[in-house]
């Protein structure tokens, strides 16, 4: 019996300990946002504050010439703006993508991996639109150590898993085979639109890195394409982000439910009655 209360007194403290040490650590969640798009981040932004209790710091990256006095509802001793040097497409993309300047504002994220970042421990990057609807506490409580955590496919019954090759297109130039000497383009692969990550990942080249493979393979359909090769050939710290479990549902591309209060999703639509969902195209309604 002495034993058993010893052994349970032991890993009671340790397991305080590793509780308070996650408590202490400092967080920082971030979005990128041009002129095109401070409607959605303010909905979002407000979201964050209202339904996702979340009180801490915020880093607003501004791309596309956007500036502090564009977002005068962002303000406040944990509201951050920044901006960094703009990230060129290469011009074939000007040639042969349909809408290139919106691709010109997906890469902008590309800047969630400066090094300025590292300020902080965590990162919680989201897409401006986010639905947010509950406390956000128990998908920061999922961080970890060493991990870049990002949804992987939808995995939903009648879908067929999507792998990474899908977000390349091929020009009929011989291009498109580089890529799949050079990488395993079978793989599943993270979405981008919510990332949950520890900055020690950031590494002093990594947006140089991503600017490398835009260049080098400049056919993607947008940012995450390159941020998956990123994190799982060049810096392999890509693990699924935890979308449910006993507890509850905390994030989907889509709810694929109307029964539970999700924390937090893209879209509102239910991919197994929306056909468009599946085929990625639905549409946000605010």
């Amino acid at each position: 019996m002495r034993r058993l209360f010893i052994w349970f007194l032991f890993f009671g403290v340790v397991s305080l300990e590793s509780n308070e040490r996650q408590k202490e650590d400092s967080i920082c969640v971030i979005f990128v946002c041009d002129k095109n798009d401070t409607v959605r981040f303010r909905h979002t932004y407000e979201q964050l504050r209202r339904y996702g209790r979340y009180q801490g710091d915020v880093c607003l990256i501004a791309t596309g010439g956007l500036c502090a006095k564009d977002v005068p509802f962002f303000s406040g001793k944990n509201c951050h703006v920044v901006s960094f040097d703009q990230i060129e497409l290469p011009s074939i993309i000007f040639k042969t993508a349909i809408k290139p300047r919106a691709i010109e504002a997906q890469i902008q994220k590309f800047h969630i991996f400066q090094a300025y970042f590292k300020e902080w421990d965590f990162l919680l990057y989201l897409d401006c639109g986010m639905q947010i609807h509950k406390n956000i506490d128990v998908i920061l409580q999922g961080r970890k150590k060493g991990a870049y955590l990002a949804p992987g496919d939808l995995n939903i019954k009648g879908h067929i898993p999507a792998k990474i090759a899908c977000q390349f297109k091929d020009l009929g130039d011989g291009s498109y085979q580089k890529i799949l000497n050079e990488f395993d383009m079978t793989k599943l692969f993270p979405r981008s639109g919510i990332a949950l990550y520890d900055s020690s990942i950031i590494q002093e080249d990594s947006v140089d890195t991503l600017v490398t493979l835009l260049n080098t393979y400049p056919y993607g359909w947008g940012d995450q394409g390159y941020i998956a090769l990123y994190v799982i050939f060049l810096n392999p710290v890509w693990e699924p982000l935890v979308r449910e479990d006993k507890n509850g549902y905390y994030y989907d591309f889509c709810p694929r439910t109307d029964k539970e209060v999700y924390v937090m999703h893209k879209y509102h639509c239910l991919p197994l009655k929306c056909p468009k969902c599946s085929a990625g195209s639905a549409r946000l309604k605010f």
